[in-house]
């Protein structure tokens, strides 16, 4: 910010702004998603449960989340009906699948099948992992951040996991031999 109060080629003032932008979404990003783990960690949702297809809703969702930086086939397979509220899945999903996009190799395919009460997304990723799934899912664990220029905060497993714990819905998250994969038993 100093910088820019400097007088500074136009150039390098936009780079500067542009480095205080992303510095500052990233901060309000971490905030949001301290605010919202803290919601659920200590107090319950107001929950409005309804039936629906959450294959539906993974459709619904995969087109925002999908970007032109890198592109991924996803397959999608079965179906799986659940009763939760919609916005707080929604909120699960979002995280899942675009954990799945960011850490999948350029071209990678990324299965999603459901099938009854049971849902698996499954990736391959590059790298590897130093934490086991049960460690991943924990607030502020993240993998190996070199294994992708993005980085979270490590909230998001902890995040999803809190919310479908909330319906006695389990979340495992496993890897092995360069595939990511998570199940949700509902």
């Amino acid at each position: 910010a100093e910088n820019l109060c400097n007088h500074v080629h136009t150039e390098k003032r936009e780079m500067y702004a542009a480095s205080i932008l992303e510095s500052t979404e990233n901060i309000n990003s971490l905030i949001n998603s301290v605010l919202h783990f803290s919601k659920l960690e200590y107090a319950e949702c107001k929950k409005k449960e309804t039936p629906y297809d959450c294959i539906a809703l993974i459709r619904e969702l995969l087109p925002a989340l999908q970007t032109d930086e890198k592109q991924c086939n996803v397959r999608i397979e079965g179906t799986c009906m659940i009763r939760a509220d919609k916005d707080m899945m929604r909120h699960v999903f979002t995280n899942l699948l675009e954990n799945a996009l960011k850490y999948s190799p350029e071209g990678a395919e990324i299965l999603i099948s459901a099938e009854k009460k049971r849902l698996t997304i499954r990736n391959p990723f590059q790298g590897t992992l130093k934490s086991d799934g049960k460690t991943l899912c924990k607030p502020f664990e993240k993998g190996d951040t070199a294994r992708t220029d993005r980085s979270g905060h490590g909230l998001g497993l902890a995040i999803a996991q809190r919310i479908l714990q909330q319906y006695r819905y389990q979340l495992k998250v496993q890897h092995a031999d360069g595939v990511f994969t998570v199940i949700i038993r509902f």
